[in-house]
């Protein structure tokens, strides 16, 4: 779990604080919304056996011009993460580019607007492998593939810097996407070596037992999710103007650490804090 930390205790001379992006893959059932979650691989160097996400560090590859070109909408939506839009285009190019390189799933369209289904993963397997293997770039995949990304169906949701301590930091930003709903996720088996479609309350739960380890960004951002009854309604609290909520934790007597958040109890005086904003 990440320990307390703010924003100021950066030391960027000690570790490099990396820029970062992570999707929250999302679904509807017939109960509550089911997240993709991933089990990264125990050799990992940063939060080894750990259940996460897809995401991963932004690239300087994913700063190219050919993937700007293809993020329809950018402006629109690029504001609410206060980022150059060069830096933004970067973001948002390392989501689609680590889903597909980690999960299995594009999350672009074809220029006619026509989503991928599983057929299309199996012919374009290739590409997924040489980008694992840092062959190709998503530039040219993109342009072969004739893809393009609506910026607007991935939404912008948190942020969480890395504390002081761990081998590797990093300066993430989490976005929530809808999971295309004809492809089949499947893993990597390198950094990731399994995955599930959870409901967030039993994410919770398997954490709260010790059978899903995660890092504090990662269950701050499930308690959210377990809030809402549709997918559609966190997608529209992410499309709001509903101010973003900033992280407390405090030290527990059974020295547990609670998560907390704007009015809830003892978050006034909560002394312990990580830098880390959710706005869903």
């Amino acid at each position: 779990m990440w320990q307390g930390s703010t924003l100021m205790e950066h030391d960027p001379e000690e570790v490099q604080v990396r820029r970062a992006a992570t999707v929250v893959v999302i679904r509807d059932t017939t109960s509550e919304p089911e997240v993709l979650m991933l089990k990264r691989n125990r050799r990992s160097v940063f939060v080894p056996d750990m259940w996460v996400f897809p995401g991963g560090a932004v690239d300087d590859e994913d700063h190219h011009d050919d993937v700007a070109d293809r993020l329809n909408g950018l402006d629109a939506v690029r504001s609410v993460v206060q980022l150059s839009r060069t830096d933004a285009a970067a973001h948002w190019g390392a989501v689609l580019r680590e889903t597909y390189e980690e999960a299995g799933l594009v999350l672009g369209r074809t220029a006619d607007g026509r989503a991928w289904n599983d057929k299309d993963l199996a012919a374009h397997s290739s590409w997924r492998d040489a980008l694992n293997a840092g062959t190709t770039d998503m530039a040219t995949f993109l342009s072969a593939s004739d893809l393009h990304l609506d910026a607007s169906e991935v939404r912008y949701i948190a942020r969480f810097i890395t504390p002081m301590g761990p081998p590797r930091r990093y300066d993430a930003r989490f976005f929530l996407a809808p999971n295309p709903s004809r492809q089949t996720a499947s893993i990597d088996d390198d950094e990731a070596v399994e995955h599930r479609w959870v409901t967030p309350s039993a994410a919770l739960d398997a954490y709260g037992v010790g059978h899903m380890i995660m890092m504090t960004p990662t269950v701050a951002i499930l308690m959210r999710l377990a809030r809402y009854s549709h997918v559609s309604e966190a997608l529209a609290t992410a499309d709001s103007d509903a101010p973003p909520q900033t992280m407390r934790l405090r030290q527990g007597t059974d020295d547990t650490r609670r998560i907390l958040f704007p009015g809830e109890a003892g978050y006034d005086a909560a002394e312990e804090s990580e830098f880390g904003y959710i706005r869903i």
